[in-house]
């Protein structure tokens, strides 16, 4: 009975044509706010640690990398905002018009390019302040930080060449949303994208974890105890987001053709 519904309430929105004009009567602007105040705060810590560290004359090789990813962070975060706003996310499925669809999958392609890099250089950036505070008293994590480096290049690398096959031509993922089955492959989209959050987490729990030995035998003073525990904290919260993403992620594309008339984009 349940799948009946389900199939009935899908073929009832499917024969729904999409509106022609802009209606946010029914707007919910929560997701936008959220997504906009958490990136300034995010933005404004990494500022802050970079001012202090030019401050303190301590400016290292792993700041240096972490501006390209707060660069990135920063684009990546304007369009989320964007899209948003700008692509019916809050909205009930049909009042969405064609092209906030349009918009929406704009957004799609563009954070399968910005967040391999972004997070790379968030990546690489921590790596390079662990070899700057352990690597010398500790041999091993030296080896195991160079490993993690050329993983992170790998790891760049792949997930920047692989949304270029999402769809065929790319432009077609936004330019022809009524006949994106014609020229773009979702199912791929889907595990290149469980592969991507699934390296990404597994890459934050490494990062969380290969330090802790090395900072129990160190005498460290308490500013930079307090500084790595930021930085744990952070590998912590990168992590469960990472694995919240991911199941909901997996979740929700598994209903991919039961489709609630209810739903909001």
């Amino acid at each position: 009975m349940a799948t009946t519904s389900s199939t009935a309430a899908t073929t009832a929105v499917s024969l729904i044509p999409p509106p022609i004009t802009i209606d946010d009567s029914h707007k919910v602007y929560s997701i936008a706010i959220t997504c906009i105040v958490l990136g300034i705060v995010a933005s404004l810590v990494v500022i802050s640690r970079l001012a202090q560290r030019i401050h303190a004359r301590t400016f290292g090789a792993d700041d240096y990398v972490i501006i390209p990813g707060l660069l990135f962070y920063i684009g990546w975060t304007a369009m989320a905002a964007y899209v948003n706003l700008h692509a019916g996310v809050g909205k009930p499925l049909w009042e969405i018009t064609l092209g906030e669809f349009s918009v929406w999958y704009q957004g799609i392609v563009g954070s399968s390019w910005i967040y391999p890099a972004m997070t790379a250089s968030i990546r690489t950036s921590i790596l390079l302040l662990y070899r700057r505070t352990f690597a010398a008293q500790t041999p091993y994590m030296k080896f195991a930080i160079w490993i993690l480096l050329i993983l992170q290049g790998i790891y760049l690398v792949v997930f920047s060449i692989m949304p270029g096959f999402i769809c065929h031509p790319i432009n077609k993922a936004w330019t022809a949303v009524l006949k994106r089955h014609e020229y773009c492959n979702d199912w791929y989209y889907y595990y290149m994208s469980v592969a991507l959050y699934s390296c990404s987490m597994a890459f934050d729990g490494i990062l969380l974890f290969i330090p802790i030995y090395p900072i129990m035998k160190l005498h460290l003073p308490l500013r930079q105890r307090l500084g790595i525990v930021v930085i744990f904290m952070l590998g912590a919260g990168a992590s469960a987001v990472a694995g919240y993403k991911l199941a909901i992620f997996v979740l929700q594309m598994k209903r991919i053709d039961e489709i609630n008339p209810k739903c909001r984009l």
